[in-house]
């Protein structure tokens, strides 16, 4: 398959997951809204904390994943062997993190309350086991078939909250019906999943060997990444409480949702470069630098809208007590933005065999962001906790970057500066609209300011003929 045709595929395939994903985006927000009513500030700071503290034994489940998608994109007839034996070692890690977590809740003497979300939390480590064969779908680009599912899911999650929300207001009800929800979604993963491919369990040691060999920098990697992403949290409820924790959570789940977008992109470009990498690695380059310049540019707005735009859109998605989250999520959109290049260099890193590097990267973002996260939550609290992620995916951005132009000798042009300040007039001149919007209901400011942003970077050619052709190629399906 040439670079056109997989181009195609890849379109479609980041069509249907980014098409579910604003879906599923939607709905969680919507959930995270209704649980924001339903528990309070303070009650969200406690469920916040306990998918946090969960987060740090769910990872021993999951390092597998990225290793089992690439190997079965490269190699499709051995899909079978590859998830039995993935699975295999997931149970035994699975387990292991399932009894970590209940024995470090009860050696942390943690208040009743809290304990029991632990507990309850710390069953859905079970289900990385039968969700394994979902992996299939990633690796064939076949993500409609996962969008269906989750949203599927959240469905679920929002019924189970709307039809006993008198219940839902007790906490442990709320944390119940999102456990059975994510419960009835493997299941569903693992029935379908069969009519694709069906595991085969026969204990193959030597590919368990490879597969524990290959995955070890990113299970590290994996740990790290948990601790960078959830150490905020923890620090923030031992030293500001559960309340700073809600607030600072109410923004970053917003953030979150948006993340989707980075996240499908580089989920449907991995099988592509871990394909292309023994085939056609002179191709790696040219897909890594496209998507460089359309993420960067879906990041601005990102940011952009976030910040112009964080006071309603906190407010009246997570209610009026929540407004205080609203600097957070300001900073929060910022560092977004990165994220939408971060997500992008990570993927292409492990897709070109070099994760350790990803584990080093990983190593210097966690020491630096402890660090930054005990100087400010000290002294701004919540948004302190907000500016050392930014302070840091700065920092970890420029890193895996730096690394990847010298890996595939990409140097600085006039090109990329003429690329890099045509995208800064046009942010800037967005901002200044979207700051003349504040009067205007922010929805329609937000639709606004997406259009202005987009005829800015027409206007100013930020898109060159080769985007173009590009464009055309894989909207029709042709080969360039």
């Amino acid at each position: 398959m040439n670079i056109m045709d997989k181009a195609h595929k890849v379109a479609k395939n980041i069509g249907y997951l980014s098409a579910g994903r604003i879906l599923s985006g939607i709905l969680q927000i919507f959930i995270v809204g209704i649980l924001a009513r339903l528990l309070g500030v303070d009650g969200y700071g406690k469920y916040s904390f306990a998918i946090a503290y969960v987060a740090f034994f769910n990872v021993l489940g999951l390092f597998l994943d990225t290793v089992l998608i690439r190997e079965i994109s490269r190699s499709r007839d051995t899909a079978g062997e590859f998830l039995g034996s993935g699975m295999i070692i997931k149970t035994f890690f699975c387990y292991v993190g399932l009894v970590l977590s209940l024995v470090s809740t009860i050696f942390f003497k943690f208040p009743q309350t809290t304990a029991f979300l632990i507990y309850l939390f710390s069953l859905s480590l079970l289900f990385n086991i039968i969700q394994t064969p979902r992996l299939i779908f990633e690796a064939d680009l076949q993500a409609k078939y996962i969008s269906y599912i989750e949203l599927i899911d959240k469905i679920i999650i929002i019924f189970l909250l709307l039809a006993f929300e008198k219940l839902c207001k007790n906490i442990f009800y709320a944390a119940t019906a999102i456990l059975l929800s994510d419960f009835i979604t493997a299941i569903i993963f693992l029935l379908f999943s069969r009519k694709f491919v069906i595991p085969k369990f026969n204990f193959n040691w030597p590919l368990i060997k490879k597969l524990l060999h290959e995955g070890f920098p990113l299970a590290i990697l994996a740990i790290l990444s948990v601790i960078y992403l959830r150490i905020d949290t923890i620090m923030l409820s031992f030293m500001k409480g559960y309340k700073a924790v809600g607030y600072y959570n109410g923004a970053s789940t917003i953030i979150a949702a948006v993340m989707i977008f980075p996240d499908a992109y580089a989920r449907s470009i991995f099988p592509v470069i871990s394909a292309f990498f023994h085939k056609q690695h002179d191709r790696i380059a040219f897909v890594f630098v496209r998507s460089l310049k359309y993420l960067a540019a879906a990041g601005a707005i990102v940011a952009i809208i976030g910040c112009m735009f964080s006071k309603p859109i906190v407010t009246t998605i997570m209610g009026a007590s929540f407004a205080s989250a609203s600097a957070s999520l300001s900073i929060l959109s910022i560092s977004s933005g990165i994220i939408f290049i971060s997500a992008l260099l990570a993927s292409t890193i492990t897709a070109i065999n070099q994760q350790h590097m990803n584990m080093w990267f990983a190593l210097v973002n966690v020491g630096v962001n402890i660090v930054l996260n005990y100087i400010f939550i000290s002294m701004f609290s919540y948004t302190g906790a907000a500016a050392a992620r930014l302070a840091t995916e700065m920092a970890g951005c420029f890193l895996a970057l730096f690394f990847l132009l010298r890996y595939f000798n990409i140097r600085f042009n006039l090109g990329w500066i003429s690329y890099f300040l045509r995208l800064s007039v046009a942010a800037l001149l967005t901002i200044a609209v979207a700051y003349s919007l504040a009067s205007v209901y922010f929805p329609f400011a937000i639709l606004i300011s997406l259009a202005v942003y987009f005829l800015f970077l027409i206007l100013l050619r930020w898109f060159d003929k080769e985007d173009i052709i590009i464009f055309q190629s894989i909207l029709k399906g042709k080969q360039l």
